[in-house]
């Protein structure tokens, strides 16, 4: 798990956090000064890094696992 989260870079980390805590893409945009889209991105390239099947899936396993993003 941390090998892959290992290779996101830093703003997708700080995405993945707010998708963690359950904040939608436009929460996230807000809270990070960028567009939904841009969010929308960083969320999908987060799912392709980390091979998850969904980022519902991901963020199951962080919790599992009780690894810190």
């Amino acid at each position: 798990m941390e090998a892959r989260l290992a290779q996101l870079t830093q703003r997708e980390r700080e995405v993945l956090r707010l998708v963690v805590e359950g904040v939608s893409s436009q929460m996230a945009a807000n809270r990070l000064g960028t567009s939904v889209k841009t969010i929308d991105v960083h969320r999908a390239r987060i799912k392709a890094k980390t091979g998850a099947e969904s980022l519902g899936a991901l963020v199951h396993d962080i919790l599992t696992h009780r690894v810190v993003v």
